[in-house]
């Protein structure tokens, strides 16, 4: 009997094995992101093909660039474990499933010993290796172009090695139920193909503006170098990435509305109107008017935009395996999952169109 319960209900320790293991790939998972939205000033004007280019990053738009490759490599990872997963990879080489996580060795819950979590720690390892090269690149001298290929191709790297450790670290009673009736990927597609398309607007409308557009609020207060100087850091990123955290964490407490109510997709859809609202903030060299010129305002609009987006996000992601048998909540969680960074994708593509139109940089530069 106490061996069933040990199955059936883990220790605490062992609960806490996976939660750790979960947190430090969440942190894998969003250094790299910020770190590089962060040094996106540094990195523009190292690729500023001529000192008297204006702060856009010369000709090479490293924003665009950047958030197109690190989401990438995230979608090819979520295609290929949902293949795999559905049983349509079957057909797959055993190179190409193995890119993708599928029968690499994965961490089982209760165990916390490094060896049975290889590739976490090599990623861990890989991806603190890449930020090192990538200080080593300061007091290096290059060309733009190189040092453009090179922070790309670093940038690539360290999201696919993301996603192969998230990939393969699933829960060891899903690996090992393997005998159980699962319905088809499409099947399950279809059972929760609304939650699916919600979450996948969510993030479009949140990367089509962020960080593309909003690191390039400016303050007002031009006067204060001090404030000048980590303007973007608060007001962009640490606003928006505590705002989001206290989103998702709201959907512990409250989940409304309901899955069948009407008030999701309208919830959904009004995130749309974040985008004129942010495009209208004092954005650097963009055709449009700077009607809110507040940085109190921007702070605001930011701290309801990230609350938003980690909620609903947050909230489709809790619904779609409701809908689903037990068996088919993995595959569900994968489909939710590809829509996730499919939504990411579409957002960077999107953000493009906007910065092409609007910014001055860009026109200039064509």
């Amino acid at each position: 009997m106490s061996n069933d319960h040990q199955q059936g209900e883990p220790a605490p320790r062992r609960r806490l094995v996976p939660c750790i293991i979960i947190f430090v790939l969440g942190v894998g998972s969003l250094l790299p992101w910020n770190f590089f939205i962060i040094a996106s000033q540094y990195f523009q004007r190292r690729l500023a093909a001529e000192p008297s280019t204006t702060s856009g990053g010369g000709g090479y738009s490293y924003e665009l660039w950047m958030t197109l490759a690190a989401n990438l490599p995230l979608v090819v990872s979520s295609l290929l474990n949902c293949l795999c997963t559905s049983g349509c990879g079957r057909g797959l080489p055993a190179a190409l499933r193995r890119c993708c996580g599928r029968g690499l060795p994965a961490a089982p819950c209760g165990s916390c010993d490094l060896k049975h979590c290889p590739l976490v720690v090599f990623t861990m390892v890989l991806i603190i290796g890449l930020f090192a090269a990538t200080a080593v690149l300061v007091d290096v001298d290059m060309e733009p172009r190189i040092f453009f290929y090179v922070t790309m191709a670093t940038i690539v790297v360290i999201n696919k090695m993301t996603a192969l450790s998230n990939s393969s670290e699933a829960p060891e009673d899903q690996r090992r139920d393997e005998n159980q009736e699962r319905c088809s990927g499409w099947r399950v597609f279809k059972e929760i193909r609304w939650m699916a398309a919600y979450v996948m607007a969510v993030f479009i409308v949140t990367l089509s503006v962020f960080p593309v557009i909003t690191s390039r609020v400016q303050t007002v207060s031009k006067d204060n170098a001090a404030w000048d100087k980590v303007f973007t850091c608060v007001c962009c990123l640490i606003v928006f990435n505590a705002m989001d955290l206290l989103g998702r964490i709201a959907t512990i407490f409250v989940q409304w509305p309901s899955k069948e109510s009407r008030w999701l997709p309208i919830a959904v859809a009004s995130r749309g109107l974040f985008v004129p609202l942010l495009i209208m903030c004092n954005v650097q060299n963009f055709r449009s008017p700077a009607v809110f010129r507040c940085d109190g305002f921007f702070a605001f609009i930011m701290a309801l935009f990230a609350v938003s987006n980690g909620y609903l996000a947050s909230l489709c992601v809790a619904y779609a395996p409701r809908l689903v048998r037990g068996a088919d909540c993995e595959a569900a969680g994968l489909v939710m999952s590809l829509f996730m960074v499919l939504g990411l994708s579409l957002g960077a593509f999107l953000s493009f169109w906007y910065m092409r139109f609007l910014s001055c940089d860009l026109s200039s530069s064509h």
